[in-house]
């Protein structure tokens, strides 16, 4: 059966095929927060709320027209991406994710301005969800699940590259009863999550990074603060704790069962 593209994944897709180069935010950085307040982050990257909100954001921004934000989920021993962690159509935690483009303030809110309505505004065509267990189109790894946001602008916008935006939020509901939420008997199941760009429907991997087209259509690869890269559920990196890629290059390969991931280091705090 031929699958539907959705429309901002498809604009996504021409985007991807204009030849890259640098552009005005090659000096940009993301970072991932978990939050306590819609204008207050959650001192560390771990988290154990039984109703979790995420934040992604951007400062450095000089022109905004689309981004492509992957960041992929799974157990803290990737094990396989527990069933309370599972949102997509048919899972057992369906409809326990919300997603929130440009994060959980308004463009003129003094900490993370939404990147999408902040003056001036950007309307965008945006696609966001969990893919799990989708085709090989996605490259996933066996077992991994991915949390994506794709937002495409109708034009670009100029931003101001002092300010932290923000870029994408989403929240969880992991009280549900479904195997590793915090109510499971035998506990919450551990989980990491970390950006990994790749090029949906091609071969091409960025490693550690999200993609952000300015005005011109130029397409930067925007790395993470090292302090911000990462975030746990339940987990934290500890010699007995969640597993990280030792490098972009391995946070790259998709093996076919989680046990070929190979040469994974344990980072320590």
């Amino acid at each position: 059966m031929k699958r539907s593209v959705p429309f901002a994944a498809a604009l996504l897709l021409v985007l991807a095929a204009v030849p890259a180069r640098s552009g005005q935010n090659a000096g940009a950085t993301a970072r991932l927060y978990w939050l306590t307040s819609n204008t207050a982050a959650l001192s560390g990257n771990n988290s154990t709320a039984a109703i979790p909100r995420c934040l992604v954001t951007l400062k450095g921004l000089a022109s905004l027209r689309a981004v492509d934000i992957q960041l992929w989920v799974n157990a803290c021993d990737f094990s396989g991406l527990p069933p309370a962690w599972q949102f997509q159509a048919g899972g057992c935690a369906e409809g326990n994710f919300t997603a929130y483009t440009g994060g959980f303030t308004s463009g003129t809110s003094s900490i993370w301005p939404n990147a999408f309505t902040a003056d001036p505004a950007l309307p965008v065509w945006t696609e966001a969800g969990m893919h799990y267990g989708t085709g090989d189109c996605w490259l996933l790894p066996h077992g991994f699940g991915m949390i994506r946001l794709q937002a495409v602008g109708t034009a670009g916008v100029a931003r101001q590259t002092s300010t932290e935006y923000g870029v994408f939020g989403f929240q969880l509901d992991l009280e549900t009863g479904c195997q590793g939420d915090v109510v499971d008997p035998n506990g919450p199941a551990p989980v990491l999550l970390w950006p990994v760009l790749r090029d949906t429907c091609h071969a091409g991997c960025h490693g550690i990074q999200i993609a952000v087209w300015d005005a011109s259509l130029a397409r930067d690869y925007v790395a993470l603060d090292p302090n911000y890269s990462y975030l746990t559920w339940n987990g934290q990196l500890s010699p007995e704790g969640c597993l990280m890629p030792e490098n972009a290059a391995q946070a790259c390969q998709a093996p076919a069962i989680p046990s070929t991931w190979g040469r994974l280091r344990r980072l320590y705090r």
